[in-house]
């Protein structure tokens, strides 16, 4: 199974696009929308370190990641928050082998504040910029269609020139 983020809207402090489900099908469902940190493109592509990287305030790179249901024998602590981080049914989506990043989840918040480089899945406003909705609700629905799939990649794809 796949699941496949296009990123269509860029403020100074969000990125937010939208899920599709792809289970080997090329029609693409969407899912929800999704809400992430601003992108900040490396101005030196060819070095393995991202120069504009800034810790906590920038989204993971485009590409394709290994996710996992993950269900922790214990918490999972969020030191943005300065607490755990919110579980669905015990459980979070991880995403393995991010360069760079460490600690990337599928999680519910709502503001780009609560992210440290994390993805929330959820419903956007367009009054409300950096804002999305619902994100609890998105991610058990999206943790139902994970845990019934043997194995399951995230791709993240950028849309230039969209704005919120």
């Amino acid at each position: 199974m796949t699941l496949l983020i296009e990123r269509f809207w860029y403020t100074s402090r969000s990125t937010i696009g939208q899920l599709y489900l792809n289970e080997a099908d090329p029609a693409q469902t969407y899912q929800c929308d999704t809400l992430e940190d601003p992108v900040r493109a490396d101005p030196n592509p060819a070095t393995p370190a991202n120069e504009a990287k800034v810790y906590g305030e920038t989204a993971i790179p485009a590409g394709r990641y290994r996710l996992v249901l993950r269900k922790p024998d214990r918490d999972i602590w969020s030191p943005r928050n300065g607490r755990d981080l919110p579980e669905t049914d015990g459980c979070l989506l991880h995403l393995l082998d991010v360069p760079g990043y460490t600690g990337i989840y599928l999680h519910a918040f709502n503001d780009p504040g609560e992210s440290l480089g994390c993805i929330a899945p959820g419903t956007r406003d367009p009054g409300i910029p950096d804002w999305i909705g619902g994100s609890r609700a998105a991610l058990t629905r999206l943790m139902r269609a994970v845990d019934e799939a043997a194995a399951v990649w995230l791709e993240i794809r950028d849309r230039p020139g969209a704005t919120a």
